[in-house]
């Protein structure tokens, strides 16, 4: 769980912000996005994003695209709700 100040506070830095979640049972990682501003917090996460070697690779390169274009935190992400 994410408390709203909380997701608040990282969809407020001027940078790409990620959540990792992890199922307890399985181990297996989820990635979401950061991206617009929140109205509630987060009590769970969709299983939509595994984060996996293709979704590594596509992260990587949203970071990538922020550093290299006038360090603009992006509006949208592969990685949405």
């Amino acid at each position: 769980q994410l408390p709203l100040n909380k997701l608040k506070r990282l969809y407020k830095l001027k940078a790409p912000t990620y959540l990792v979640g992890i199922n307890n049972k399985t181990q297996e990682c989820y990635i979401l996005s950061v991206h617009k501003n929140h109205r509630k917090r987060i009590s769970s996460m969709k299983t939509k994003y595994p984060l996996n070697i293709n979704n590594l690779l596509l992260l990587r390169d949203e970071v990538v695209q922020f550093w290299e274009n006038n360090l603009i935190k992006p509006k949208n992400s592969k990685f949405k709700v």
